[in-house]
């Protein structure tokens, strides 16, 4: 018995998990997840997905050098230029037409 469940227990462990993907613990709930959904930005939530990864909160007009992917693909967005980052502002991310976030963390996205 113990090596039955051994055999199946290890190769789940194995799987990518990407092939596991579920909306991050902090997406809202309330909200329909389609099928097949690769990146999830919601501002109105980052500040629980930072206090998920242990980070400060934002405050009112705060840059955001990074926005974090409820989707569960982890496709978290950067933005290292300070002066380009988006302003968080009241739960929703401002953009004045020359901020713009540059790059993936975990690059996939075509």
């Amino acid at each position: 018995m113990k090596l039955s469940l051994l055999l199946f227990v290890m190769p789940a462990l194995l799987v990518p998990d990407a092939l596991w993907a579920a909306p991050a613990r902090w997406a809202d709930p309330s909200l329909p997840v389609p099928e097949g959904l690769e990146l999830w930005l919601d501002a109105s939530r980052e500040n629980e997905a930072r206090e998920a990864h242990y980070m400060n909160r934002l405050s009112e007009g705060q840059g955001m050098e990074l926005w974090h992917d409820s989707s569960g693909n982890s496709r978290h967005l950067t933005q290292w230029a300070s002066a380009a980052r988006p302003q968080w502002r009241q739960g929703a991310a401002g953009f004045d037409g020359g901020q713009f976030l540059a790059s993936l963390v975990t690059p996939g996205l075509e």
